[in-house]
C-alpha cells in the first residue's frame, strides 16, 4: 500500500532516476538480509564450533580401533598349549595344565574383544555425531540461502509495486513504462565483496 502511494507521488512529481523512496527500499531490504545474515552466521559458527569440537579424536579413535583389531587378530590365534613348559606345570597333569593355558588365552580373548567392541562403540558414537552435526550445518546453510531469497524477493516485489505505480502516475508514462523497472535490492556482499555462504 504505501510502496504504491509513493510511486504514484513520485510519478505525478516527474521524479526520475533513483528516487528516495527507491533507495529507501533497497536499503530496507539490504538491513534485513544483513541483520538474518548476522544472525545464521553466528548460529552457523556455533555449529561449526561443535563439529570441529566433536571431530576431533576421530583419528585417534581409529587408531584405537585399528590397534584394538591387531590385539583382536593376535588373540584369535590358536595358542600352543604344551610351549613353553612352566615350571608349575610338572605339579600338575598336562591336561589340566592345557586347560590353564586354553583359560588363560580365552580370558585374554575376550579382553582383546571387549577392547575392540568398546573402541568400535566410541568411534561410532563420536561419527555419528559429527555426521548429524554436518547435517544440521548443511541444513543451516539450506535455510539461509532461502531466507536471503526470501527477503530479497520481498523487496523485488515492493521495488516492482512501486515501479508499476509510478509509471503509470508519470507525466511521461509511455517512455517510463518501456524503460527498463529498477534493478533488484543487491545481496548483502555484493557491496562488501563478501562470500556467499
Amino acid at each position: 500500500m504505501t510502496d504504491r502511494r509513493h510511486g504514484r507521488r513520485d510519478g505525478r512529481a516527474g521524479l526520475s532516476g533513483e528516487t528516495g523512496w527507491l533507495r529507501a527500499l533497497r536499503k530496507l531490504t539490504t538491513e534485513r538480509m544483513n541483520a538474518d545474515l548476522l544472525q545464521c552466521e553466528s548460529d552457523l559458527a556455533e555449529l561449526v564450533d561443535r563439529w570441529t569440537t566433536a571431530a576431533g579424536p576421530v583419528e585417534a579413535l581409529r587408531d584405537r580401533v585399528a590397534r584394538a583389531e591387531q590385539e583382536l587378530a593376535e588373540a584369535d590365534k590358536d595358542p600352543d598349549l604344551d610351549w613353553p613348559p612352566r615350571l608349575a606345570d610338572a605339579r600338575h597333569t598336562v591336561e589340566f595344565a592345557r586347560n590353564r593355558r586354553r583359560n588363560a588365552h580365552l580370558a585374554r580373548r575376550e579382553d582383546a574383544a571387549r577392547r575392540h567392541y568398546e573402541a568400535q562403540r566410541a568411534l561410532g558414537e563420536v561419527v555419528q555425531l559429527v555426521s548429524m552435526l554436518q547435517r544440521e550445518i548443511d541444513q543451516l546453510k539450506e535455510v539461509i540461502a532461502v531466507r536471503r531469497d526470501m527477503v530479497r524477493a520481498h523487496g523485488s516485489r515492493r521495488i516492482a509495486c512501486y515501479w508499476q505505480h509510478y509509471a503509470r502516475a508519470h507525466r511521461d508514462h509511455a517512455k517510463k513504462a518501456g524503460e527498463t523497472p529498477p534493478r533488484d535490492p543487491d545481496l548483502p556482499w555484493d557491496d562488501e565483496g563478501g562470500q556467499r555462504l
